[in-house]
């Protein structure tokens, strides 16, 4: 299952503006930058369901990973959070507000001391030991609430979460609720992780101006919008993509029933 995580995940940060079909290169390249790590690229979602697949045959609804890919394949999510973000009438405002915060010479700097590439070997092996880094206890820290002030309510684990039970076969409620449970917990420790080992040579002082520019009051509003369009398109395109199972004789996911039922 981690790899099936980490797939994806990787996907929000590595996220590639080339397989998108928006229609405005430029007004693209700026929506991409002032939505990282929300925008899912369809090339990633198809690979998480795949990966997914491989390793959880047992639960896996065959005919449901069909329609998804299919489903993922037709509907360009970038698309509809585009459609939605430039619908509201806050929009403009936020564009012009929050993108110079993403475009400070510290953003910039830290863009470019990221790293670009991601070895699975390397990753495992630098996240096993990096207790041993240099300043670990105040690299995890900042780096905690870097990850924690970008992803306050983590709506894309509650959507990869939700898009993998969609696609899966449990028995019961009670069996539903533990696997939704248990991976949207494991996104959320992975997500560190892969942060972790991103940021890895980017020195701690950068990482503590990163934070300073995340307690400003307009970057926080920024951030509200963007969870706000987010959660929108995320329930939008599942819903559709619920629509299109059932069409096909697969049965629909009463999330509300599953996650209201606390008895379970």
């Amino acid at each position: 299952m981690k790899k099936v995580l980490v797939t994806i995940l990787m996907g929000l940060i590595f996220v590639s503006c080339g397989t998108s079909s928006l229609k405005n290169p430029r007004e693209d390249q700026k929506f991409y930058k002032l939505f990282d790590g929300v925008v899912l690229d369809q090339n990633e979602l198809i690979a998480m369901i795949k990966e997914y697949s491989k390793n959880a045959e047992s639960v896996v609804n065959k005919q449901a990973v069909d329609l998804a890919e299919n489903f993922i394949e037709e509907n360009n999510y970038s698309e509809l959070l585009f459609k939605n973000s430039q619908s509201s009438k806050h929009y403009s405002d936020f564009e012009e507000s929050f993108f110079k915060f993403i475009d400070l010479p510290v953003a910039r700097k830290l863009n470019l001391l990221r790293l670009k590439e991601f070895d699975a070997v390397e990753f495992t092996k630098y996240i096993d030991n990096f207790s041993k880094t240099e300043d670990a206890a105040k690299r995890l820290d900042l780096i905690e609430k870097i990850v924690q002030n970008d992803f306050p309510s983590f709506y894309q684990g509650d959507f990869s979460s939700k898009l993998i039970l969609m696609i899966s076969e449990y028995d019961s409620s009670k069996k539903k609720l533990t696997a939704y449970r248990s991976i949207k917990s494991n996104f959320k420790l992975v997500t560190l992780q892969l942060n972790l080992y991103l940021f890895q040579a980017v020195p701690v002082e950068t990482l503590t101006e990163i934070v300073k520019v995340q307690k400003n009051s307009e970057y926080k509003k920024g951030r509200a919008f963007i969870e706000e369009v987010q959660l929108k398109t995320n329930e939008e395109y599942l819903e559709m993509l619920s629509k299109r199972l059932e069409e096909n004789g697969i049965e629909k996911v009463d999330f509300a029933a599953i996650l209201e039922n606390r008895s379970i």
